[in-house]
């Protein structure tokens, strides 16, 4: 086994260890870090002078770019479509920086992967394999150090993705590859193609070209924020900081080996290169501004996650899922903090409190550094001089003030009596000594400020809790409240190790020594450090940390982990807070060293810096860095670490201060030997003393807006605080220059601090705005800035009393105005006390937007957890905001304190309202009106709004604002409609008047438009009412969607319309109610209500007398029955969030506006909308009655009140307005298996060999979006699939199995690709159209990258998907087909690149956004173009359902066969074309419970063959709910398991049911069992199936729909479902042990189990059982009075490879369960299973009638007719009679000695043998003759008791 572990690393610690180190390891002077003196020799000169003629020679004049060294080819390739792997040999000898020796052997052999993690992100990764590998299977690793994966983030691939997203184009000779962007020609993102590659033992390298010269990023220095070229160190180092000058060796603290670049195309790419031993980048220019990247290391491996978007953030945040999103700290972590090394006592820490508390300046936090310690050791107070630290914290407390403690890394080793350093040592904690294992325990005993010391080794295990323990001992001696932690690079002042007195250090170093050998001799040396040493202040690299096994001790060593030493103390330390004496407060971690990733646990500060302008300048440069890092709170030592500040340096320093994310004044004890002065804001000289109070007292102004920023950073997706301006203003090159100069904190604000002395400014300093962009003065409202259209470098003012700082246009940012005569000591008084204002400059369309978080205290670690905060979006337009919680919980916190208040909402830049009278109002979230204050502020040039009696706005109560510009203006809060004429109507000329209609109008036609409102009474079943604007044209849902025979020819009303319908007369405010015929109080009344009707705002409430029980509205995951809260409707791809009735809306796939509501008893109505807009619906009790108000954002409104009847009638009239279901072919009701992830041909064949080898009946095979090219539509893979078409004629021929494939709503877009369904869309022009570039197709991404979305609007979109479908089974012969992400989804929230961004979008001109998050998340731009000038946003929900028509035409229209289509999204009259299923849901038991109400709705929605993955699709399932699932399962109208390729596979004979669910009897067994009893009951099912499509009544249905009138059938209607009237099934659906309650309707009536096998005694009707129900059990009930037809009788005889084909040769049962009075009826239905004639079949009707005498026998007579005998299929044994069952067979005395005899049509007659089984008093009678007898013959079946 090779790794960097063999043998000791002495070499090259020698090597990397200077002769001659300045340490003062004595610590005189007490300076923390000492200045390093490089030399700068003649042969450092030579090497820069010979640099910069290559660089010369490699630019040329722009000629072309030499190749690099690459020692290696790939001699076998394997293209798995996500990932790439190649197996590569060395094939040559190259010339590289280092040679290989006898110890540093170059490898021969390496496996190089490369994968997509998703569809911004590829991963390489490249490492050794043993040498005499031939071929990637054989190919073993060789185990080498890499980065521990629970540092990190997201790691994961994506089997989801294609390489091809991102062009990936490999090398072989030499091995390489190119990325580039498939949607741009020539944008190539990055090369490693003839590019550096070398991989030894001890150094590997591989280079990456780019089209670029912007780079940006690259561990921690001091520098500017673009890297010049050079060559840069990535190690943690604890030297002082120092100017980075491209030279190696410029390395500090961290360790971030991410660089971020700008194309020159102006896209951007970002490259982690993953590796933590000591590493540098080469970065050098060639060629025509392209840059060559080398990235070297002296171990691990070649680790790169490469990113490419088009703009810098979604690079960044896409770096930051794969190390992990910072964490959220305190909001008190924000305010103003104070620290020096100077504070040697407790009273001088009171005295600097009480002197910020004289001098009345905001001061939060105070850190103590190490003088509080106890001789400087860990976790120990020195009690003479800090004496009561605990009342020093509890006075800080009093005041909302915090106190830190630093805590560093070493522990004092030669103090017998120090308890950790002995604790330490017992337990094996400390990092050991692989050169002195006889000292000091074994211990690595380095020197740092208590002398000699060892350090924790936090890769043990027991570490962890060590650190803790010793955390809570410190926190009972100090009560901190934040752990600043130090010296963890780990810091050491010996050289390497010193167990012994080690001699003083020479004064100064240069590295002689050899390292690693140059392939010259000329002695030179080659170390990622340069001229400092690898172990310069660092511990020895061949330091042992601890392992489990031998492999991880030979791995576990310093030289691999030495950078990783302060992630992991952080981490440590973070976990404090979980299990720690702080649990339940947010933690506070500020560490010193940091790896990628840390930002996790730590936040950081950068380092011990000096007082010099440059150094602030440079900090906005690391601050920058950090971000990128993924360390967003992050600040330097506000005016100089080191040397002696000025007092201008100092105050200009608080400035720029005010908006770090951390800040803090810290600075060291002395410097040469001298005290520093201090440096306190208060001891400054005036004015600077002025200027730095004002600073900080600004600062407290902004802290929300950066809070809310901290929070999204945490929980949505990463990203940037505080960045430089190119990151939101990537297109201006003018923003890639001057970049500490101005800089932006979030998207909103620009600071523009004042980084040179006034020497060099006079007052005036100069500030880039960028071209295009308008800011304002947060300063002086009335200064507006604007870039022009080529950006401008401005003169702004250097003020000495604030920090430039301007708000961007478009943007609105919770704001609170801190001035010297108004203003906060701290953030607790900020929360607690002080309201929000909220500025709002308006972009020039009139559009902002902004969010705002708010939590109680800012410090409870589980707010988020728990939901305990609001995140608000705030949207302002021309006339109103806004506010739209998006996340959070309304009902936690406070409501009307501090934070919660809205003091006012001050509109900038707000001339055009100067001379207007306004007026307004807010809405609450009940919808009820309140009058605000509207003024005109001349001083600010200001609109500001505030409540009318100055009192509070409450951002929990308030849910818009709007006001108007002049008095007869109208806002939608005092909107009112008043009838100007009535007209009524007789719609045939009759007696009846059965039309109304009514003007209306709001007085204010520019906003409230006059309207028409027409009434019409449809026969006696419907009110109709439609509600319109004359004068414009709005979109109308689709009429197809409508059943079309009924819409097309209305029947006149049968009575009067005043009968159920009253309206307002001429002059009245409008309104209608409805009553039943003849009754007084209205069950239906939007009197009193408030209506409003504008073009993006239609409000509709109404009050509806109803029991309460109330549902429909979907497409939700949740309770049956609607709760109080809001629901929305608009389709959108997300991964089924269960109901709660809150915002944001938990909207998922389908649209169905639909309600229906109990009255009382049996007496329901329901109320049907025919527009599929993005729409709310706010349900609410009003008293006795409830409230259900609409809120549309488009179309018109076209309501049916279905009229008061029973419920069966109301859901039949509703399927009549829609339209019946369509019927499906009889296959599509067996079952069914899928997963998405079956990669390859034999996968899918394997699992059907496999149903047939475990006897699991099988009736189609899916595939999911793995067959297809790329994720192509219309395509079948070359390579891996390519057989898969003769597979699927295999499967038909030999076992009757079909086949069912995918196809995605989004066609590849393939432009140039001759002969693609892309090309053949684009040429007939039926694509959506990018509304930014129309005619040009919208591209958005899915499945395969860029992909363009069909408009189904035009003329030629039916024809073309039906044409393209007749292609696809050209090639492959399907069955049925399955259509997906046809909301239609989107991976981009609207457009994918800004250049599509449109300025005046939709979604800004909404006052109301439904379901309270942007329209166009993960869907296509809402602004998007269709034909006819409609728009996505008019159009979107439709998607879907044209998607399934044109689907479902394909098969009815030119296959000629039923169709069979399952589809996620739906609207209302999607099923007469489609069927559903629920989408993707979740292995868990409450997605099993809510299965049931989902195909409830959908039955009563008119889509009755529905079903849920069964066994949940997302996340690991468990034999336990498995079983549970398949026993409901079997029941679904749609039966198939189907799950996720990330989770563990669940088809039913897999590893995990092998195990026990009975007595001799497996899980698969029981799937099996489930799975028969589903076939046993086809007949019953499918006849229920084809009734449903003629007549509409559904099958799966609650026990109330057939029995309305008893209480108990409204109550757990998931565990009481009906199938059809004659079944009662009760699954279990909770992860329970007790028993469970079960409710049998109709008193008088007794339920049997049809398999008493299982389930055994009747129960009695109109009663509820309790009982356990087994794991191998189904509750599945038979009413008396009921004959059903069943098969396989107690499943001892199973036909071979049983699926429905083979059911139709296995004879039938009738199971007859007589009633109390002797009597049963039933029927049976057949056809050929594929016809579209619904005539087209036979009925069988089955009645019985018998007695049971007093005396003699007892008989029961069964008659069987054929009633219909139309079906053209040939009679099989299915329609043959194999034996007849009687359950209670007691009722009329059946027993053993019972007989029965069938009569024939011919008049003969045969008896039957039978057989009764007393245990469950069931008479069962069989059929000798083989195959049955058949049905259609007999005509009476008697049945005696003797």
């Amino acid at each position: 086994m090779h790794n960097q572990s063999e043998g000791s690393f002495e070499r090259i610690n020698k090597s990397m260890t200077a002769e001659k180190v300045t340490n003062d390891s004595d610590g005189s002077g007490k300076s923390r870090k000492r200045c390093i003196i490089i030399s700068i020799t003649i042969c450092a000169l030579v090497a820069a002078i010979t640099a910069l003629v290559l660089v010369l020679v490699l630019q040329g004049s722009g000629g072309g770019i030499p190749a690099g060294y690459n020692a290696y080819s790939a001699e076998e390739e394997v293209d798995g479509k996500w990932y790439y792997e190649a197996l590569l040999q060395r094939t040559q000898n190259v010339t590289a920086p280092v040679r290989p020796d006898e110890d540093n052997e170059e490898f021969g052999t390496l496996r190089m992967k490369a994968s997509m993690m998703n569809d911004h992100t590829i991963r390489l990764k490249i490492n050794p394999v043993t040498s005499n590998s031939n071929s990637l299977n054989d190919a073993e690793d060789i185990k080498r150090w890499e980065i521990p994966t629970e540092l990190l983030g997201n790691t994961k691939d994506d089997y989801g993705m294609r390489l091809n997203w991102a062009n990936f184009d490999a090398s072989t000779k030499p091995a390489g590859f190119e990325i580039s962007n498939p949607n741009v020609k020539n944008q190539q993102y990055l090369s490693t193609k003839n590019r550096n590659f070398v991989f030894m033992d001890k150094y590997i390298e591989l280079g990456f070209e780019i089209d670029s010269r912007k780079i940006f990023g690259f561990g921690e220095r001091q520098k500017t924020f673009e890297l010049n070229t050079g060559e840069y160190s990535s190690w943690a180092n604890g030297r002082d900081n120092h100017m980075e000058k491209g030279e190696k060796g410029g390395h500090s603290y961290g360790d971030h080996p991410f660089v971020l670049a700008r194309l020159n195309s102006g896209a951007f790419v970002g490259i982690f290169f993953a590796n933590s031993n000591a590493k540098t980048l080469e970065y050098t220019h060639v060629g025509k501004n392209k840059s060559i990247l080398n990235f070297r290391a002296i171990g691990g491996i070649l680790d790169f996650y490469t990113f490419f978007a088009d703009n810098p953030e979604d690079v960044i945040k896409a770096y930051h899922d794969v190390i992990g999103h910072a964490y959220f700290p305190p909001f008190w972590a924000l305010g103003f903090h104070q620290s020096s090394w100077q504070y040697e006592t407790q009273a001088m820490v009171e005295d600097v409190l009480k002197k910020y508390k004289d001098n009345k300046i905001p001061l939060e936090g105070m850190w103590l550094d190490i003088e509080y310690m106890d001789h400087y050791k860990n976790f120990e107070v020195n009690k003479t001089h800090w004496k009561n630290i605990p009342q020093l914290a509890k006075t800080m407390h009093s005041r909302g003030q915090k106190l830190i403690t630093i805590v560093d890394a070493g522990f004092k080793a030669e103090d017998p009596n120090y308890t950790y350093y002995k604790l330490g040592t017992q337990a094996k904690l400390f990092i050991r000594s692989a050169k002195n294992p006889d000292d000091f325990n074994g211990n690595l005993i380095g020197k740092v400020w208590p002398g000699k010391a060892a350090f924790v080794d936090f890769l043990d295990p027991n570490a962890n809790n060590f650190w803790r323990n010793g955390l809570k001992n410190l926190h009972k001696l100090t009560s901190f409240d934040a752990i600043w932690i130090d010296m963890n690079e780990v810091t050491t002042f010996c050289a390497e190790e010193c167990p012994n007195d080690d001699p003083k250090p020479p004064e100064a170093f240069v590295q002689t020594a050899r390292n690693l050998k140059d392939d010259d001799d000329d002695e030179e040396d080659w170390s990622p450090t340069g001229k400092i040493p690898l172990t310069h202040y660092s511990i020895s690299l061949d330091a042992k940390h601890y392992g489990k096994t031998p492999e991880e001790e030979a791995l576990h060593v310093e030289y691999n982990l030495h950078s990783l030493y302060g992630i992991y103390q952080a981490r440590a330390t973070y976990d404090y807070w979980l299990k720690g004496t702080l649990q339940g407060k947010r933690p506070f971690v500020l560490s010193r060293s940091t790896f990628a990733g840390a930002g996790k646990w730590t936040s950081h500060w950068l380092g011990d810096n000096f007082a010099k302008w440059e150094y602030m300048h440079a900090s906005v440069a690391g601050i920058f860095d950090f971000n990128m890092f993924g360390m967003p709170l992050v600040g330097a030592d506000v005016c100089g670490f080191h040397k002696p500040t000025t007092p201008e340096l100092c105050g200009r320093w608080h400035q720029l201060a005010a908006f770090y994310p951390f800040a803090r004044n810290h600075n060291n004890q002395t410097d040469e030997n001298k005290p520093l002065p201090s440096q306190e804001p208060y001891t400054l000289e005036e004015p600077w003393d002025n200027t730095a109070k004002l600073a900080i007292i600004q600062r407290y102004s902004y802290l929300r807006y950066m809070y809310t920023r901290l929070y999204e950073i945490n929980q949505n997706g990463g990203g940037t605080l505080i960045r430089p301006l190119f990151f939101e203003f990537p297109d201006d090159d003018n923003a890639y220059q001057g970049y500490e100069h101005t800089f932006m904190v979030g998207d909103a604000l620009k600071v523009t601090p004042v980084l040179v002395p006034e020497t060099k400014h006079n007052g005036k300093i100069k500030s880039y705005f960028p071209a295009n962009s308008r800011f304002i003065s947060l300063n002086n409202f009335k200064t507006v800035v604007e870039g022009g259209p080529q950006g401008q470098n401005l003169t702004l003012e250097a003020s000495m009393e604030f920090t430039n700082v301007h708000l961007r246009q478009g943007h609105i940012i919770p704001f609170q105005n801190m001035t010297i005569d108004h203003y906060v000591m701290t953030t607790k008084e900020l929360i607690q006390s002080e309201p929000l204002t909220l500025l709002v400059f308006p972009d020039k369309n009139g559009n902002a937007e902004g969010f705002v978080y708010i939590d109680e205290d800012g410090d409870d670690f589980i707010d988020v957890e728990r939901n305990a905060f609001q995140y608000y979006k705030l949207r302002f337009n021309d006339r109103g905001l806004s506010i739209e919680k998006h996340e959070g919980d309304m009902s936690v916190g406070p409501a009307n304190t501090g934070n919660q208040v809205i003091d006012k909402i001050v509109i900038l830049d707000a001339t055009k309202y100067k001379d207007a009278t306004l007026t307004g109002c807010a809405y609450d979230y009940e919808f009820v009106p309140k009058s605000v204050e509207v003024e005109y502020d001349e001083d600010m040039n200001a609109l500001v709004i505030q409540k009318l009696d100055r009192g509070a706005l409450l951002f929990k109560e308030v849910m818009g604002i709007q006001f108007s510009d002049a008095t007869d203006d109208t806002t939608f809060c005092n909107a009112k409609y008043v009838v100007t004429s009535k007209t009524a109507s007789s719609s045939n000329g009759g007696e009846h008047v059965d039309r109304v209609e009514l003007k209306i109008s709001s007085g204010d036609k520019p906003h409230l438009p006059d309207l028409t409102a027409e009434f019409a009474l449809i026969g006696e079943q419907y009110l109709r009412v439609q509600i319109f604007d004359q004068d414009i044209e709005e979109f109308e849902a689709p009429k197809d969607a409508f059943n079309r025979q009924f819409i097309d020819s209305l029947p006149p009303g049968a009575f009067d319309l005043s009968v159920i319908l009253t309206l307002p007369e001429e002059g009245e405010e409008f309104y209608y109610e409805v009553s039943a015929n003849g009754a007084k109080t209205p069950y239906y009344s939007t009197k009193g209500q408030q209506f409003v009707y504008s073009p993006y705002y239609k409000r509709h409430a109404a009050q509806i007398e109803t029991t309460g029980q109330i549902f429909g509205l979907g497409e939700r995951v949740g309770e049956f029955f609607l709760r109080e809260g809001v629901y929305t409707m608009w389709n959108r791809d997300a991964t089924s969030p269960i109901e709660d009735g809150l915002r944001p809306g938990n909207n998922i796939y389908g649209t169905h506006p639909v309600y229906f509501a109990r009255v009382a008893r049996n007496d329901f109505f329901g109320v049907y909308d025919h527009n599929f807009g993005a729409q709310d619906y706010v349900v609410k009790k009003a008293g006795k009655k409830y409230q259900i108000t609409q809120i549309k954002t488009s179309g018109l409104t076209d309501q049916f009140v279905i009229l008061k009847t029973d419920v069966q009638e109301v859901i039949g009239r509703y399927q009549e307005i829609v339209g019946k279901p369509a019927i499906v072919p009889e296959w599509a009701l067996g079952w069914h298996q899928c997963r998405y992830g079956y990669n390859n041909t034999a996968q899918v064949s394997d699992v059907v060999a496999k149903f047939r080898e475990h006897e699991l009946p099988l009736d189609a095979m899916w595939t999911d979006i793995d067959y297809m090219e790329q994720y192509q539509d219309f395509t079948v893979s070359t390579t891996d699939f390519k057989d898969l078409p003769a597979a699927v004629a295999d499967w038909k021929e030999q076992y009757n199995i079909k086949y069912v494939p995918i196809l995605d709503g989004g066609i590849a877009y393939t432009p140039g690709q001759k002969g693609s369904a892309y090309e053949r869309g684009l040429s007939k022009e039926v694509y959506i159209q990018d509304p930014v570039t129309a005619p040009e197709p919208f591209v958005g991404k899915v499945w395969p990258g860029p992909a363009v979305f069909i408009d189904w609007y035009h003329d030629d979109a039916h024809e073309y998907w039906i044409d393209e479908m007749k292609k696809l089974h050209d090639k492959l012969d399907f069955d049925g087909m399955w259509i997906d992400m046809n909301e239609a989804s989107n991976f981009c929230n609207g457009h994918c690149t800004l250049d599509k961004v449109v300025e005046n979008s939709v979604q800004k001109q909404l006052f109301y956004t439904p379901g309270g998050r942007d329209l166009d998340e993960k869907s296509i731009s809402i602004d998007a173009k269709h034909v006819r000038e409609i728009t996505e946003f008019e159009a979107h929900s439709t998607y879907g359902f044209f998607m399934g028509r044109a689907t479902s035409a394909y098969f009815t229209e030119e296959a000629k066969r039923r169709q069979f289509i399952i589809t996620r999204s739906s609207t209302s009259g999607s099923g007469k074309y489609v069927s559903k299923w629920l989408g993707d849901n979740f292995s868990t038991w409450e997605y099993l419970k809510y299965s049931v109400n989902g195909i409830f709705l959908f039955q009563f929605f008119g889509m009755p063959v529905v079903g849920a993955d069964i066994c949940g699709f997302i996340d690991d399932t468990n034999a336990k709910l498995c079983a549970r699932w398949y026993a409901l399962g079997a029941f679904y109208p749609f039966a198939r398991n189907h799950n996720d390729k990330e989770s563990v596979p669940q088809e039913p004979y897999v590893e995990m049911f092998n195990a026990a669910i009975a007595p001799e009897k497996t899980y698969t067994d029981f799937f099996r069992e489930a799975a028969l009893k589903r076939y046993a009951l086809h007949r019953y099912h499918y006849s229920h199936v084809h009734e449903n499509a003629i007549t509409g009544v559904p099958y799966f249905t609650p026990v109330f729909y057939r029995y309305p009138e008893e209480k108990e059938a409204y109550n757990r209607v998931e565990q009481n479902i009906m199938l059809g009237e004659s079944i009662k099934i009760s699954p279990v659906v909770t992860n329970t042990t007790v028993k469970g309650s079960f409710y049998f309707p109709e008193s008088g009536a007794l339920w049997c189990p049809i398999w008493p096998m299982y389930a055994k005694g009747c129960v009695k009707g109109g009663t509820s059982i309790l009982t356990f129900v087994p794991e191998d059990e189904i509750l599945a009930h038979i009413k008396s009075g009921r004959i059903i037809v069943t098969q396989l009788g107690d499943f001892r005889s199973v036909p071979d490879g049983l699926n429905l084909e083979s059911l139709k040769d296995v004879p039938v049962d009738l199971a007859i369960h007589p009633s109390s009075k002797y009597s049963a009826f039933g029927s049976v239905r057949y056809d050929d299973g594929e016809t579209l004639d619904l005539d087209a079949y036979t009925q069988y009707e089955f009645t019985a009638e018998g007695a049971s005498p007093f005396i003699g026998a007892s008989h029961l007579d069964v008659n069987v007719t054929v009633t219909k005998s139309s079906s053209t299929e040939t009679p099989r044994n299915n329609q043959n009679l194999g034996s007849i069952v009687v359950y209670n067979a007691g009722v009329l005395s059946l027993g053993k000695n019972s007989k029965c005899h069938i009569e024939f049509t011919n008049g003969a007659t045969v008896d039957l043998t039978g057989e009764y089984n007393k245990d469950h008093n069931i008479m069962r009678f069989f059929v000798e003759k083989q195959g049955g007898e058949k049905l259609d013959t007999i005509t009476k079946i008697k049945i005696t008791s003797k």
